[in-house]
């Protein structure tokens, strides 16, 4: 147990101390003996341990033998057999010579053999005999080093490296190799970097060569000067042999800067720029560029630490605004080693603007009803912080109800009217001054209309022919002329006239009382028909403006208006004696309802009893809701109201009597008889209102059965021109002379 014991420590204490791997292996039937492996290198020292110690106190070792692999004669002998074993006699073999030496002191005990040959590998067998005790034999396997040669290092083409080598330019890649010949085991060939391991990975070559290729894909500013080692190893124990060389660059310029930064220019004055370039080795170039051109005009000087610096003047154009422009520093041993600064040139200027129609708009081909754009293109720096626009010189300005649009650097007008014809620009303002655009004429073509200034009523005996000129503006120019004649009972289209682009001449002759009237005027072109015709007045010679003919239908309608004022006067007076007759019942009355406390009745009753004599009359507004300037009594309040109720129902007003007299006395003299019913005396006519329609020139047809001559107030022009009949079959075949008032009794006023 005790031998178990010391056998345990031996095989875990003695390789730590002595620095060398030990293994043991397990005992058997064959070798019932415990063994361990050890390993050596050559030329170095080894141990080989030996348990000498005595399993009982009063025992001890007699004889210790030394046999090597299967030889049968010992090659160290220690015999104690006569004496004491630390006082025994030591002996070696020929083959340890004088390099052998068993060591007793320690424990355990350990044969030493300095220094080691290769030709000492093998297994050995320590035999220990005491005096009383059982022999025990110890085996070890020792296994000899061979430390490979220095390797050598390589380049790609097998030249040797030694020292610094290069230089190398930054960026590119390295091949380097590294070998090593000999060494029992083989040795691992790696790389170093300080004590960075860079490459573990080797291949075993023919005549016992173990090589390691090394390749940096890329060298950086950081390998300058570095120091790449190449170590061969196959222990553990002795230390690993190497070889190194020094990296040597060639270094790209690492910063340029140009000052002052981005500072704005003015067009055409000359400006100093400086470009500043640090980090090339060995020391850059520097050049000026604007855009893809060189700039000349500049001078240089080196600085300290490999730096370099050049000045640029020049005078920016307006043109260079936006132009980048850069320093570029290079070193001319590194291709594309060049790095720069720079920025895109700030050129003030005034501004610069054009004006242009519209995508798809074309000068010549704007129509009137046609929406019209503008486009301003302003090139400027600073941005501008005004634009305007001019039509003619004036300036416009945003205008929805007339179609004026004004956004941004675009004008519309919208439905464009022949009135914009004239010329247009715009302009902007910077800091740097005012830019004026060209001019864009448009010319808006439009459909004919009656020019002014035109003679426009002709006074014409009958039988006697005479010319009327009609002459309208269009463009363009090339019209079709229509003419009609229009009365209260003859419509003609048939109508001698002649044509001088936008002049015509027509020959009229009237025949009779109906032949007097209007006679009409109209033109279309390519881009339309004109809108309103040109209206002339034919009236008998002598007569002008002035001449009314009263025709029956005039009698009619006075007569129902006289009717309408006899019947309004008679209801005033009925109901005004009424309300008097009234009034003196409540007065007699109004003692006795105080004290009996009864409700008054209201003179709502009054009007409800004035609706029920009159259902066909509808109920005047109450006099709250009319413009009041005094206090008025009964009679004027009745008066009023049936005033209200007339002009409500007939929209007339009826002349004189007294509610005209008291109207008149409180609401002033723009309230009197006199603007309710013109004077029938002088044969004027009744004013009727009508409510606002759609007219067209349809209208111009007379209606087939007559109706009460009335003044039209038509609010708006006709705008359907698609409406106009110039060919209509009815009048083809009728005769010029007709003028039965049953048959053509028609009228149509513009």
């Amino acid at each position: 147990m005790v031998f178990f014991m010391n056998f345990c420590v031996l095989s875990i204490i003695w390789p730590i101390t002595s620095g060398v791997w030990l293994k043991q292996g397990p005992a058997n039937k064959e070798k019932p003996f415990a063994s361990i492996l050890y390993t050596a290198v050559l030329g170095g020292k080894v141990a080989l341990p030996c348990d000498i110690s005595s399993p009982s106190v009063d025992d001890s070792a007699a004889l210790i033998l030394w046999y090597k692999d299967d030889s049968a004669q010992p090659i160290y002998t220690l015999d104690a057999r006569r004496g004491n074993v630390d006082q025994a006699h030591q002996s070696s073999g020929s083959q340890l010579e004088n390099r052998a030496y068993f060591n007793m002191i320690n424990r355990p005990a350990f044969l030493q053999l300095d220094p080691v040959q290769e030709e000492d590998a093998g297994e050995y067998r320590c035999r220990v005999d005491f005096h009383k005790a059982r022999t025990v034999n110890t085996v070890i396997t020792l296994k000899i080093i061979v430390p490979p040669g220095e390797p050598i290092i390589l380049d790609e083409q097998g030249q040797k490296l030694e020292g610094l080598v290069g230089p190398y330019n930054e960026g590119d890649s390295l091949t380097i190799i590294c070998q090593a010949s000999g060494g029992k085991p083989r040795p691992s060939v790696t790389w170093w970097r300080d004590y960075a391991l860079l490459d573990d990975s080797y291949t075993f070559e023919v005549g016992d060569v173990v090589e390691n290729r090394l390749k940096l894909d890329r060298l950086h500013r950081h390998d300058l000067l570095a120091v790449l080692t190449c170590q061969a190893s196959n222990n553990n124990i002795t230390v690993p042999a190497s070889n190194a060389i020094t990296i040597d660059l060639n270094l790209k310029p690492v910063k340029v800067v140009i000052t002052p930064f981005q500072k704005p220019l003015v067009a055409n004055k000359e400006a100093e720029l400086t470009c500043e370039a640090k980090g090339s080795r060995p020391a850059g170039k520097i050049s000026w560029w604007k855009a893809s051109k060189q700039m000349q005009n500049t001078r240089e000087s080196v600085l300290h630490n490999g730096a370099i610096s050049s000045i640029l003047t020049f005078a920016p154009s307006v043109d260079d605004n936006g132009k980048y422009l850069s320093c570029r520093a290079e070193n001319l041993l590194i291709p594309g080693s060049a790095v720069e600064d720079g920025w895109k040139l700030d050129v003030q200027y005034p501004p610069q603007v054009t004006l242009q129609l519209g995508t798809n708009l074309k000068v010549t081909n704007i129509q009137e009803g046609n929406d019209v754009y503008f486009e301003c293109n302003v090139r400027a720096n600073p941005w501008i912080f005004d634009i305007s626009w001019q039509f003619e010189g004036q300036d416009l300005a945003s205008n929805t109800l007339s179609g004026i649009i004004i956004s941004n650097q675009s004008l519309v007008l919208q439905k464009v009217q022949r009135s914009f014809r004239g010329r247009f620009t715009c302009s902007g303002s910077n800091n740097q001054g005012l830019g004026i655009s060209n001019e864009i004429f448009l010319k808006v073509k439009y459909a004919p209309f009656c020019k002014p200034g035109q003679k426009m009523t002709y006074g014409v005996a009958k039988h006697e022919p005479i010319d009327v000129l009609c002459e309208l503006d269009s463009d363009p120019d090339d019209v079709t002329f229509h003419w009609r004649f229009n009365s209260s009972y003859k419509r003609s289209d048939k109508i001698m006239y002649s044509v001088d682009r936008t002049l015509s001449r027509a020959t009229y002759s009237p025949e009779s009382d109906e032949d007097y009237g209007k006679l009409l005027c109209w033109g279309t072109n390519n881009i339309g028909i004109q809108r309103e015709p040109c209206v002339f007045n034919i009236v008998p010679a002598g007569s002008g403006q002035a001449m009314i003919i009263i025709r029956p239908f005039l009698a009619i309608l006075i007569s129902i208006v006289v009717i309408l004022v006899i019947v309004t006067l008679v209801l005033a007076i009925y109901i005004r004696s009424k309300r008097k007759g009234r009034t003196k019942e409540q007065g007699r009355s109004s003692s006795g309802t105080e004290k009996s406390g009864a409700p008054l009745k209201k003179d709502v009753d009054d009007i409800t009893e004035f609706d029920d004599k009159g259902p066909d009359i509808i109920p005047a507004k109450s006099a709250s809701h009319l413009p009041y300037t005094g206090s008025m009594d009964e009679k004027d309040q009745q008066c009023l109201q049936l005033n209200n109720v007339v002009k409500t129902n007939y929209n007339l007003h009826y002349p004189g009597g007294d509610c005209a007299v008291a109207m008149e006395s409180h609401y002033g003299s723009s309230m009197s008889s006199a603007s309710y019913l013109e004077d029938l005396s002088n044969h004027r006519m009744l004013s009727v209102t009508v409510q606002p329609e759609e007219i067209t020139y349809a209208d111009l047809s007379l209606p087939s059965s007559g109706h009460c001559f009335t003044t039209v107030r038509r609010h708006e022009p006709p705008t359907e021109y698609a409406k106009i009949d110039f060919k209509r079959k009815d009048y083809e075949n009728q005769n010029e002379s007709e003028t039965s008032v049953g048959r053509n009794g028609r009228e149509s006023t513009v």
